[in-house]
C-alpha cells in the first residue's frame, strides 16, 4: 500500500459522478479545494480515495467513530472527519498530488497533523474500508444503515470506466 497522501480530484469527473450518484462531494471553491485522501486500498482493480472534511462541532458534534467514519484528532483536539462512506474510485489521470510544502503555514500544519493521524492508523483504516466495501457490495442486507450512508460503489466503478472511455 502506498504511503497516504492528499490529492485533488478532477472537478469534471466529480460533476460527472454527481449526475448518477447523489451527495457526491464537490471540490470547494474557496481558498482551498477539498483534499481527498490518497490511496487507501485497491479492490477489483480500482483505486479508492476517501474525502476528509474539517471538523465542525455543529455538524459533527454528535458523531462517534464507526466503520465508515473516523474523527481525526491532533493534540486532543478534533480537527477533521474521515468519511469512508463517501469513498470514490479514481484513475491516476483524475488526481493531482497536493504539495503540502507550498501551502500557507496554518493549512500546512493542519494537513500534516491529519497525515500523522491517518498514517498512524492506516492498517485499521484499510481494514475498515475493505469491510465497508464488502458489506455494501456483497452483503447489503447485513447492515442497511451502513449501505444507506454509502455510495453505490459498483455504480461508481462503472461510471469511472465510462468516464475514461469517453
Amino acid at each position: 500500500m502506498d504511503n497516504l497522501r492528499f490529492y485533488h480530484i478532477n472537478d469534471d469527473y466529480i460533476a460527472y459522478l454527481s449526475e448518477s450518484q447523489r451527495y457526491i462531494w464537490f471540490n470547494k471553491e474557496d481558498k482551498h479545494t477539498r483534499p481527498y485522501l490518497g490511496v487507501i486500498f485497491i479492490i477489483n482493480d480500482y483505486k479508492y480515495y476517501v474525502p476528509l472534511c474539517s471538523y465542525k462541532e455543529h455538524k459533527h458534534g454528535g458523531l462517534v467513530d464507526r466503520l465508515d467514519l473516523k474523527i481525526i484528532f491532533d493534540k486532543g483536539r478534533k480537527i477533521a472527519v474521515f468519511n469512508g462512506n463517501n469513498m470514490i474510485p479514481v484513475d491516476d489521470s483524475l488526481i493531482t498530488l497536493i504539495n503540502i510544502e507550498i501551502e500557507e503555514p496554518k493549512y500546512k500544519d493542519l494537513l500534516n497533523a491529519e497525515l500523522v493521524y491517518l498514517r498512524g492508523n492506516k492498517e485499521e483504516l484499510l481494514h475498515d474500508q475493505e469491510t465497508v466495501y464488502n458489506i455494501v457490495v456483497n452483503h447489503p442486507d447485513d447492515n442497511t444503515k451502513l449501505v444507506n450512508r454509502c455510495y453505490d460503489f459498483l455504480l461508481l466503478e462503472q461510471k469511472l470506466k465510462d468516464y475514461i472511455a469517453r
